[in-house]
């Protein structure tokens, strides 16, 4: 019988501390990538947050959006059918946002498992309060990453990652085909996608690093 993942806490954070402390990688495969705070591994978060920035794409398989507690801008990130989780905000919400903490080139984003329009402002008041009991007072951490939510700046940014997040689907898509209970060879993965072999392969090690899939045995792959 193959072990079911642990479903992990949602944590409660300053947004700012997710992008000072190291994303870690994990090589298990039931083991889930996490961010190294001192006293916890932290792979899910719970966020209440300011929206600054809604963008999404023509084709509507891509979207994200920067959101900011106080203590620093951050990006949710989403594709496909999970677009609609982001496509109906609008700049000034108030958001409560469980996701996963996700790393893309050197950028730490999130990748939303829920996004909740908040219509009390108390909430984001009570929050704060929670927070600094916590934690005490935030960082202020700058965007460390390109304002690229302008048409100009945004466009070669979004046409790289909606390719990428195509490819990581299909992926997915090939290896829960046909894995089945005993898992699809590397190889028939890198063949089926139509993908440049080496771009084929390095997305199936970093979906293998964050958890997507694992190999039931050596080079074979199956869907978590």
């Amino acid at each position: 019988m193959v072990p079911v993942q642990q479903r992990h806490p949602a944590c409660i954070v300053w947004l700012s501390d997710l992008l000072y402390y190291p994303y870690i990688y994990q090589a298990g495969e039931f083991e889930s990538n996490y961010l190294d705070f001192p006293s916890r591994r932290v792979s899910r978060v719970n966020i209440i947050a300011t929206v600054l920035s809604v963008f999404v794409n023509n084709e509507r398989n891509y979207a994200s959006a920067l959101i900011d507690d106080g203590s620093a801008p951050v990006r949710l990130k989403v594709w496909k059918e999970d677009v609609t989780l982001l496509s109906n905000l609008s700049v000034g919400n108030l958001v409560q946002v469980i996701g996963r903490p996700r790393q893309y080139n050197s950028e730490l984003y999130l990748n939303p498992e829920i996004v909740k329009v908040l219509q009390d402002f108390h909430f984001e008041i009570l929050r704060k309060l929670e927070l600094l009991q916590m934690f005490g007072s935030p960082t202020i951490r700058p965007l460390v990453v390109p304002d690229t939510f302008s048409d100009t700046s945004f466009s070669e940014e979004v046409v790289s990652e909606v390719v990428s997040g195509n490819s990581r689907q299909k992926i997915l898509d090939i290896v829960d085909r046909l894995g089945g209970n005993e898992g699809v060879p590397f190889d028939e993965v890198v063949a089926a996608s139509s993908l440049p072999e080496t771009e084929a392969e390095d997305i199936i090690q970093e979906l293998l690093r964050e958890g997507e899939i694992f190999e039931p045995s050596p080079s074979r792959l199956r869907i978590i």
